[in-house]
């Protein structure tokens, strides 16, 4: 078990690394052109009181003719 730890930490830590840069970019847009469409293989989280959507895994949001990968 002793050894597993160190493997299991660094996994997590390489894991959880990837989702940040994800959460930093949005699409610059200020005015409504409609809908904006948010697709995540690993899930989507709403935090309401922060009025922010965190996408995790291969994410893509759209919004008419723009979008972010």
């Amino acid at each position: 078990m002793r050894c597993l730890l160190p493997a299991a930490t660094a996994l997590w830590l390489a894991l959880a690394s990837l989702a940040g840069p994800v959460q930093g970019q949005s699409l610059g847009i200020t005015t409504g052109d409609g809908p904006i469409e948010i697709e995540a293989d690993q899930g989507i989280e709403w935090q309401r009181a922060n009025q922010l959507y965190i996408a995790r895994g291969n994410a893509r949001a759209r919004q008419g003719d723009r979008a972010v990968q």
